[in-house]
Order: structure tokens, then C-alpha cells, then sequence
């Protein structure tokens, strides 16, 4: 496989502050992310880039990110960005992210498929709306062209979560079962599509 594309221009909104590089004892992903593999080949960032997020920390994972995506400035300006894996809510250093503390319920939206290992849950934008934003910010990262951060309404979202037992690290677990989950993916679709598509 070869190296990731190369990042676009940065997106701006507001003024920002810069932020301190921590060192998470993390797995460091920076190709096309596979289950418990390590990479280390994400190519060096460009002076044009040194403003831009850098990486991630997601649960366990460091992830390499691919392009810009049009989070506040204050954040792109940092080269690490912390997110909860509950809510997706994105933070600059790694202490705000340990001492957070998400009040929504986890997982959201109606449970439409489950196995023994995951499970995959129908989020409507219009009803989770900030959480929804976030899954977009966190998706362009690693898409060259995706539209749709803020106008979603319109849209469901197919949230993909794995299940491990109730004494795994780093997951959140459900009140109604006890079992705990991590966030693996998603997938979207207009609820009322013209051209009948499946995905958004």
C-alpha cells in the first residue's frame, strides 16, 4: 500500500492558541488503519503544515491524519488532538481529555444490528446533532472531499461500535446491558434521497 495523500490547505474560523506536545503511550497508526497494527511511515509535515492537526489520540490509538478538516482554529493549531471516544468531542491537551466527563447517554440513536463482537446503531443527525458534527469533523481528517459538517438533518448516521467485556480499558459501557463499547467507524445516508443513493 502506498503512503497516504498528501494534505490540503488548512481551513480557518477563528483565533487560536497554541499547545503543548504530550506523549501518550499510544499505538501509532499512519497508514490506512488496521486492527492492533503499528505504522510509522506518515510523511513529515511541511512548514505550510506545522498549524495543522498532526495526529489524533482516539481511545489507545495515536492515528496519523490525512487532510485538513475545519475544526475551530484554536484546534488546528495544535498538532495533537485529543477526542473522546463517548462523544466525539475534541480537546487540545491530554489532561482536559482524563478529566472529562460526558453527560449523554452512550451508545445513541436505535441499535439495528448486533453480534457477539459489535454492534451498529442508527444515529439521526437531526436528533444527536453536535455529536454528528463531531463523527464529520473526525471523518474529514482522513477524506479528501466531504461536504456536510454542519447542515445534517437531513441525514442518518450508521455508528459501527465493538463490544468487549465490562473490565476492558479505554471503552464505555451501557447502563441497560453493562456492556461496554469503542467506536470503530460509521457510514451516513440521506434519509430522503432523490437519486436513491445508499450512502452520503
Amino acid at each position: 500500500m502506498g503512503k497516504p495523500p498528501a494534505k490540503k490547505g488548512k481551513h480557518t474560523a477563528h483565533a487560536g492558541t497554541s499547545n503543548e506536545r504530550t506523549k501518550p503511550s499510544t499505538q501509532v497508526c499512519s497508514k490506512r488503519p488496521t486492527a492492533s497494527v503499528t505504522h510509522s511511515n506518515a510523511p513529515n509535515a511541511t512548514a505550510d503544515e506545522a498549524s495543522e492537526i498532526q495526529r489524533i489520540i482516539l481511545g489507545k490509538y495515536s492515528i496519523a491524519v490525512w487532510y485538513a478538516s475545519p475544526y475551530p482554529d484554536e484546534y488546528t493549531h495544535a498538532r495533537d488532538l485529543f477526542i473522546c471516544q463517548q462523544c466525539l468531542k475534541y480537546m487540545r491537551h491530554r489532561e482536559t481529555l482524563d478529566s472529562h466527563v460526558c453527560p449523554d447517554p452512550f451508545p445513541r440513536g436505535r441499535r439495528v444490528y448486533e453480534d457477539a463482537t459489535s454492534a451498529l446503531f442508527e444515529v439521526d443527525g437531526k436528533a444527536h446533532t453536535l455529536y454528528c458534527q463531531n463523527l464529520c469533523l473526525l471523518s474529514k481528517l482522513f477524506l479528501d472531499q466531504k461536504t456536510i459538517y454542519y447542515d445534517i438533518g437531513g441525514f442518518l448516521f450508521y455508528v459501527l461500535l465493538s463490544k468487549q467485556p465490562a473490565t476492558a480499558v479505554g471503552s464505555f459501557s451501557s447502563p441497560a446491558d453493562a456492556t461496554e463499547y469503542t467506536f470503530v467507524g460509521y457510514f451516513s445516508k440521506e434519509k430522503s434521497s432523490v437519486e436513491r443513493n445508499n450512502l452520503a
